[in-house]
């Protein structure tokens, strides 16, 4: 390492700093390194401590302290690594009697010895590789976490960058932009879409159209009309795009008969879900079964069955009025009696059909 002074991290839960947990730094490093993680603990609302030492390069302790995590936005790294700029080691006091001096005699060995017994100098092989791995696998972690941090940083300045100029209605800037940091045309035209710029989004994405239709479909009734209108009359459509425009169309202008004449040209899922809700809130229930049969939705079948019970129960109350219809005229006198009772059975007769079907219709629905 270029710098005197060298730096770990002990005593902590926190998972990124356990994974280097004795690992050497520098001063950039390490404050990089805690910006990083202070800044993602700060998002996921958790705290934590690390215990940090300052060595001299022969390993001899400077400072140590423990550092509580996150740390505050206005917190100045200057003032809360104050106490790492000692440069003096710390004095550690070793008491130790003559006796024990004298007794321990130094235990020397040479490398000429260990490279002569073939299991040292295996086991030296040995060591030396592991410590060579270790030194390079923590500088692998650091140079890992530093690079995240930058590219974490550079997201949010680009972001910043991007909202900016929605803000300012600079959409084709934006556009620019996006493409400049490597955005998707789907992701280009779906922020054009967000702001109502369908024909841009077209132009840039070519598949965007049903993103397009179902965005319009959210506007009020004119605006639906005269988007519709420019995407049938600006863009050369393929014959199944410019089936989905139409029938977007005849919901907005509320053309029933247009929809029931053309359920075959409802060619996917989302656009059947609008011509459903349409059709029975309309109270076109046949057409609604064609299409649910095309394309099923239980959500939309519940509806569906819930509005043929309403009907059901009008018919029924239908009924009970023609039947007392029908006892009123047998309890008169009228010289049209017998042609009025027999037309009055007709209407009950008919009500009664279009009541088994309807029971019919409820009873198929699953």
């Amino acid at each position: 390492m270029s710098s005197k002074n060298i730096y770990r991290f002990t005593d902590t839960n926190i998972n990124e700093l356990k994974e280097i947990s004795g690992t050497s730094l520098e001063f950039e490093d390490l404050v990089n390194l805690i910006q990083k993680i202070s800044y993602v603990m700060q998002r996921s609302n958790k705290t934590d401590y690390v215990t940090i030492s300052k060595y001299t390069k022969d390993e001899r302790l400077i400072h140590e302290s423990k550092l509580e995590l996150p740390l505050p936005e206005s917190t100045s790294f200057d003032v809360t690594l104050e106490p790492f700029m000692a440069k003096k080691p710390l004095k550690i006091k070793q008491q130790s009697t003559n006796k024990e001096s004298k007794s321990k005699t130094p235990f020397k060995l040479s490398l000429k010895k260990i490279l002569a017994n073939p299991k040292m100098k295996k086991a030296l092989i040995i060591a030396s590789s592991l410590i060579i791995l270790l030194f390079l696998g923590s500088g692998v972690l650091v140079a890992s976490a530093i690079h995240t941090a930058s590219q974490t940083r550079l997201k949010e300045s680009r972001e910043q960058t991007i909202s900016k100029l929605e803000n300012e209605k600079k959409y084709d800037t934006v556009a620019e932009k996006m493409k400049q940091y490597g955005y998707s045309k789907k992701a280009i035209s779906d922020m054009y879409i967000s702001h109502d710029k369908f024909q841009k989004a077209i132009d840039t994405d070519r598949n965007s159209l049903e993103r397009v239709l179902i965005k319009i479909h959210t506007l009020d009734s004119n605006d639906q009309k005269n988007s519709l209108m420019a995407i049938l009359n600006t863009n050369e459509l393929k014959l199944e795009q410019e089936k989905e425009v139409k029938m977007y169309l005849a919901i907005v202008y509320q053309d029933g008969n247009y929809i029931k004449g053309h359920v075959a040209d409802i060619n996917n899922a989302k656009l059947s879900r609008f011509i459903v809700r349409y059709v029975i809130g309309k109270g076109d229930y046949d057409t609604a079964k064609a299409v649910l049969k095309r394309y099923p939705n239980n959500s939309l079948s519940s509806d569906l069955k819930t509005a043929l019970k309403s009907q059901l129960a009008n018919k029924e109350q239908q009924i009970a009025d023609l039947q007392k219809q029908l006892n009123d005229i047998n309890k008169s006198n009228d010289k049209d009696k017998d042609k009025n009772k027999e037309s009055k059975q007709k209407e009950i007769n008919t009500a009664n059909d279009e009541k088994t079907a309807l029971e019919s219709d409820i009873q198929a629905i699953k």
